[in-house]
């Protein structure tokens, strides 16, 4: 028996917004003094990349290194928050639509390049089955 399903991309199709972007501003607010001193340590990284140094991977894995000051639960605190100012972005077609596929489809998947860590709460909650999305080094594995 075939299961029917209905996919999304996140960024711009349900989100009005790139999420990595938007939680790093947000970060940036809360903390702008760890921030700053993130983003002269991470220029290293961005200048090594414009050289060839190190590639496209490394910088992305660099990127998320400042949150590692923070407890697991400050982070997903963090990542509440964030969504608590930001959950207005998510398109106003989306909430119909959602109640509507999820009686034709087995499953409602989203994907996206964002970080796993940022989105995977907040849309399995939202009603989604399954998302898919970027993991980085130190993401619990499932």
């Amino acid at each position: 028996m075939k299961k029917k399903l209905v996919v999304y991309d996140f960024d711009k199709t349900i989100y009005d917004g790139e999420t990595g972007v938007n939680f790093s501003v947000f970060y940036l607010k809360k903390y702008p003094l760890k921030s700053i001193l993130f983003l002269i340590t991470y220029s290293r990284y961005l200048f090594l990349y414009l050289f060839k140094i190190v590639n496209l991977t490394k910088i992305k894995e660099k990127y998320f290194k400042f949150l590692e000051s923070h407890t697991k639960k400050e982070i997903q605190d963090l990542i509440d928050e964030f969504w608590e100012t930001k959950k207005n972005k998510i398109y106003p077609w989306v909430k119909e639509e959602l109640q509507k596929n999820r009686k034709e489809a087995d499953f409602v998947i989203v994907t996206s390049a964002s970080p796993l860590f940022l989105i995977e709460k907040f849309l399995l909650s939202q009603g989604y089955d399954i998302v898919f999305g970027t993991r980085f080094v130190g993401d619990n594995q499932k």
